[in-house]
């Protein structure tokens, strides 16, 4: 079981693997991936979308060797459903622009970014410089460490659903 905004990880051994993916509670299917996995590569799986529109699973066969060795490495995710597209900013810094739901699906964004950070804020942003959801330690400390930036919820909810920043760090 993995609830919203969490992260698992696991190891297993080399094979095809079939990933079903329930909503909570219930016997009810939202997406299903099938692959083959081995001990060659890390791989990451997103799971997102909203119910109503469908869920969709996407997986990441992870390539670190063109990482940088004396920054910290970002990438950035949108999750959050929508038309509008957001600014990433780490500190005062924007690193990213203009990024929209979903645009990482075929392949698209998938390298990391070398940035100079620190202990410091994460925030998101509308094309109007509106703040969405910030993160005020996002402990981006580690020279030559890799990250992933979510930006997951639902545009304007305030409850468990609201949208928040997620990092992952890659050990």
């Amino acid at each position: 079981r993995i609830a919203f905004g969490e992260a698992v990880g696991a190891r297993f051994k080399p094979d095809r693997y079939k990933f079903d993916f329930k909503k909570g509670g219930v016997d009810s299917l939202l997406n299903t991936l099938t692959a083959t996995y081995d001990t060659s590569a890390y791989n990451t799986v997103v799971v997102y979308g909203e119910q109503s529109t469908g869920i969709e699973v996407h997986r990441i066969l992870e390539n670190f060797e063109n990482i940088s060795r004396t920054k910290t490495n970002v990438r950035f995710y949108n999750l959050m459903s929508g038309p509008d597209g957001v600014d990433v900013f780490i500190g005062a810094n924007k690193i990213f622009a203009s990024r929209y739901y979903a645009d990482f699906v075929g392949g698209g964004y998938s390298q990391f970014e070398g940035v100079v950070a620190r202990n410091t804020t994460g925030t998101v942003k509308n094309a109007a410089g509106t703040q969405i959801a910030t993160k005020d330690d996002a402990a981006l400390t580690a020279v030559g460490g890799a990250y992933n930036i979510y930006l997951m919820g639902q545009k304007d909810s305030t409850g468990v659903t609201k949208p928040v920043i997620k990092v992952i760090t890659y050990q």
